[in-house]
């Protein structure tokens, strides 16, 4: 009878933890090189260190696919900023283009040190 209490308790323990604290973060397993054009981008959402193992952009376009993009990218940077100017936020800290190039009208790159 103690055992099924002590494994009763555990089990209500166990739940209480996980509806307190929610489910596990969903992490990049790794990071996309596909560039999605940024009017098939619905949001995006940027995965912390202290979530998961490392930082990233996390854009879901319209079809609710996830794509985790490098967060020093300049495409990924540029993206982020069109998002915010659609939204009427203001443009996230990190977005900034410095260090990238515009190698055509709509196109950007890293600049190479000179």
């Amino acid at each position: 009878m103690r055992l099924y209490l002590v494994l009763f308790s555990v089990t209500l323990w166990m739940t209480s933890v996980v509806t307190t604290h929610g489910p596990a973060a969903h992490c990049c397993a790794g990071l996309s090189t596909t560039k999605v054009p940024p009017k098939r981008i619905k949001s995006y959402a940027i995965q912390s260190v202290a979530a998961c193992s490392f930082k990233a952009v996390v854009f879901t376009t319209q079809a609710h696919k996830r794509i985790c993009a490098d967060p020093d990218s300049c495409w990924t940077r540029q993206a982020m900023i069109k998002l915010d100017r659609q939204s009427g936020r203001s443009a996230s800290g990190s977005a900034s283009l410095a260090g990238c190039t515009r190698t055509g009208k709509t196109r950007w790159r890293m600049r190479k040190d000179e």
